[in-house]
């Protein structure tokens, strides 16, 4: 199993504390759940946002008429299993910095990728909402059960 975390947190040592310890948690749950589910290994690649362009690629091309670089990004899209995403606000869609971010949840929205996303990874999915994608996107809640964004009140 392919599994990307990207690192929103920051640099300061604060930040990286928190991320280290999100990259734990990520890790050892998997590890716990790991026996259930029949997975044999975990391969993690970490990235921030500022380094996912290997990942991001226009959904809509078509791959006979794709540029060399969309293909490839398709494919190493394609790769992975699972992305988790947490980290501060500073990475908003609607500002610069946070595009490719955005372009990256966009890509999990559209392939029906699994996608944790916590702190600003949650901020750009609400932004989604709030513009137009409500009927797109389910939710987990802490029973492991998938509900839609209007029974989203119902989760504790």
């Amino acid at each position: 199993m392919n599994i990307l975390i990207i690192n929103a947190f920051g640099t300061s040592p604060s930040a990286k504390a928190k991320y280290t310890s999100f990259c734990n948690l990520i890790k050892n749950t998997l590890k716990r759940i790991s026996k259930n589910t029949g997975i044999d290994s975990c391969s993690f690649t970490y990235k921030d946002p500022t380094n996912i362009d290997e990942y991001i690629y226009d959904p809509d091309f078509n791959p006979n008429e794709g540029t060399k670089t969309n293909i490839t990004n398709k494919k190493n899209f394609d790769k992975i299993d699972m992305i988790f995403i947490d980290g501060c606000e500073k990475y908003l869609p609607w500002e610069r910095i946070g595009y490719k971010l955005s372009l990256l949840i966009r890509l999990c929205k559209v392939c029906n990728k699994i996608l944790y996303a916590g702190g600003v990874g949650l901020e750009i999915l609400v932004y989604y909402l709030a513009t137009g994608s409500r009927n797109e996107l389910n939710f987990i809640n802490a029973k492991g059960e998938v509900q839609s964004i209007e029974e989203i009140h119902l989760i504790p």
